[in-house]
């Protein structure tokens, strides 16, 4: 089955940067007419060795000029409150560039979680777009790591660009992260309360290097801490279950219909009165994996 991206249309890079969702990650409701305009200069967000230099990410930029993109606002509806993100895609074919129906499904988990992740460390592994960083960011999380490969200078780079877009940058950090190196982030005490992964379960000979990288984080994490994942079953022959039992890790199968991860009600996209949520979804499962105590 093919895995095809939220059909957003495109537009131009430059009418895209300055897109804002009128909410700050503090949780101040403001007019998004009164939004202030993203810096398109501003140096990446973490302290890290492995992490791309301005120098790179500013070229990832340029190179990327003739690239269509194209920025929605998706809102998350609950009962306490809604959080609306704004997203960058850069339709270029590159799997990071893409808000992927996985990412939707964790996002409404994460934003059915809610005041959880007050207070917390997130930790958001092959980030890409970033959405659900994004969102728990929003719900009042105390720092958000959002990373993926640092050979994908151009989605770090785009991940800067979200950060900005929804005004996270007190919040947010970006770093690149590979998975399969230790220690996964330099200068960091690796101890978060969720770490999080939309779709990182996609290429099978990674399974096992994002296994360790997931174990070594949780090990120096609290007792508690969970990493929530949502993937698309593209074989029934995939398995991780070897790997979860190699590494002492549990595992539990959240149903969609529990948080509204079918879609619906649960989000839509800001001035799309037309939009319905992608098909794909009916393959999307979303576990909730922890060291075994």
């Amino acid at each position: 089955m093919s895995l095809v991206p939220l059909d957003y249309g495109s537009t131009d890079d430059d009418s895209e940067e300055n897109d804002h969702d009128g909410e700050s990650c503090r949780g101040e409701s403001q007019s998004s007419s009164s939004s202030k305009e993203a810096s398109a200069d501003t140096d990446v967000g973490y302290s890290h060795s492995r992490t791309p230099s301005t120098d790179q990410l500013l070229s990832s930029k340029q190179s990327s000029a003739n690239i269509k993109s194209s920025a929605r606002r998706i809102t998350f509806h609950g009962k306490a409150s809604d959080v609306t993100v704004s997203v960058h895609e850069l339709l270029d074919g590159t799997y990071g560039s893409f808000v992927w129906p996985s990412a939707l499904v964790l996002s409404a988990y994460v934003h059915f979680l809610g005041s959880a992740f007050r207070g917390k460390r997130v930790l958001e592994l092959g980030c890409g777009t970033a959405l659900p960083g994004l969102v728990a960011a929003k719900l009042g999380a105390a720092q958000v790591v959002l990373t993926d490969s640092g050979q994908l200078p151009h989605v770090l780079a785009n991940t800067e660009l979200a950060v900005r877009a929804n005004r996270c940058e007190e919040t947010c950090a970006v770093a690149a992260l590979d998975w399969g190196e230790f220690p996964p982030l330099v200068g960091d005490p690796c101890a978060f309360e969720y770490v999080l992964g939309a779709d990182v379960f996609y290429e099978p000979e990674m399974f096992d290097t994002l296994l360790a990288t997931v174990v070594y984080i949780l090990k120096k994490s609290p007792p508690s801490a969970a990493f929530i994942t949502a993937y698309q079953e593209r074989s029934s022959r995939r398995s991780v279950q070897h790997l979860l039992d190699r590494y002492g890790l549990t595992c539990t199968l959240v149903d969609k219909a529990d948080f509204g991860g079918w879609g619906g009600d649960t989000w839509s996209l800001v001035n799309d009165a037309y939009y319905s949520p992608p098909r794909e979804i009916a393959s999307v499962v979303l576990l909730i994996i922890k060291m075994v105590s």
